[in-house]
């Protein structure tokens, strides 16, 4: 399913940031679909990666993760 063009742009952007911190293999990034949120695409696999937001334990959505 095609996915929002605002939610691919700010996935996108999440991701480009993780690259910049973070080693990643090189290869074509697919954004398009909903799940996974973005796939990059070598020569040797591919890889699917979500995108999440985790909020701190307290107030408005949430989460227990620390």
């Amino acid at each position: 399913m095609q996915k929002n063009p605002e939610k691919e742009k700010a996935e996108l952007w999440a991701f480009d940031h993780f690259r910049q911190l973070y080693a990643a293999p090189d290869g074509r990034v697919d954004s398009g679909d909903e799940s996974p949120d973005i796939v990059i695409h070598t020569p040797e696999q591919r890889i699917g990666i979500e995108i999440a937001d985790i909020q701190h334990g307290s107030g408005k959505r949430g989460s227990k993760v620390k």
